[in-house]
């Protein structure tokens, strides 16, 4: 049975705040999806702070690998798809009344 979006969660949050320290990580979210080609996803919206620090490029590069370990570890091959969002920003997705 696949995991569900919180389990993914708890499996991605430590990975995720690990090598992303240099920012303060307010939300995550987890939303199953396929891509163009029909294969299952998991996309995943990293929400921080918007206190003036920064992403840096070297923790984003190889953030892929580390997340694909962990859900390795736990069974799940689904590829992770990131998304990151600054708080309070409008992130661009339709809502649920339109």
């Amino acid at each position: 049975m696949p995991l569900d979006a919180h389990q993914i969660e708890s499996i991605v949050s430590g990975p995720l705040r690990d090598q992303l320290a240099s920012v303060d990580i307010v939300s995550l979210s987890v939303r199953e999806d396929v891509d163009h080609d029909g294969d299952p996803i998991l996309r995943i919206k990293v929400t921080f702070k918007d206190d003036g620090k920064q992403l840096q490029a070297s923790k984003v590069k190889g953030l892929i690998r580390h997340l694909r370990t962990a859900l390795a570890l736990q069974n799940e091959a689904r590829f992770p798809v990131l998304s990151f969002q600054v708080e309070n920003e409008p992130d661009g997705e339709p809502s649920e009344a339109a």
